[in-house]
């Protein structure tokens, strides 16, 4: 898994943004897609790193891993949490990842643009982010930081 201990974990989406995108509305032909689906998670670790795993006959496998441009790694220092962000009518994936060297990281996946995870925007506070959660539908995104403090971000 990770070198070090694992401090968050996040379940995906149960459908990939692609197949939200298909043209079909058929929905025989788009229920059969979805049972295909894996399952999906995203760890965040004391290492740094930032893992994604999906089910693969039964076993979670490594599936990718997000890293910043130009390092090996997603943060300076632990990733204290990971929140995957309901996809429903965003047609791609979104992850947001916060640690100990006061940064909150949103990541994105489109199968138009790429077939890696891109950063795309990053918030640099003054103290360390502890957590961060997605509203139910993926539009909010709450913060809360090592100065008792909560932001939430639209």
């Amino acid at each position: 898994m990770h070198d070090a201990g694992i401090t968050g974990l996040s379940w995906g989406p149960p459908y990939p943004a692609c197949l939200l995108q298909a043209e079909s509305h058929d929905y025989m032909q788009n229920e059969k897609a979805f049972d295909l689906v894996p399952k999906r998670l995203v760890t965040a670790g004391m290492d740094k790193k930032v893992k994604i795993w999906q089910e693969n006959n039964g076993e979670f496998v490594l599936n990718s891993e997000l890293k910043s441009k130009g390092k090996d790694c997603a943060h300076d220092d632990w990733v204290r949490d990971v929140a995957w962000c309901n996809n429903v009518g965003t047609q791609r994936d979104i992850i947001a990842t916060c640690g100990e060297d006061n940064e909150l990281k949103i990541w994105i996946w489109s199968p138009k643009s790429s077939k890696d995870w891109q950063l795309a925007w990053s918030h640099e506070f003054k103290e360390p982010v502890w957590k961060c959660s997605w509203s139910q539908v993926g539009f909010m995104l709450g913060v809360s930081t090592g100065d008792n403090k909560t932001y939430v971000f639209r």
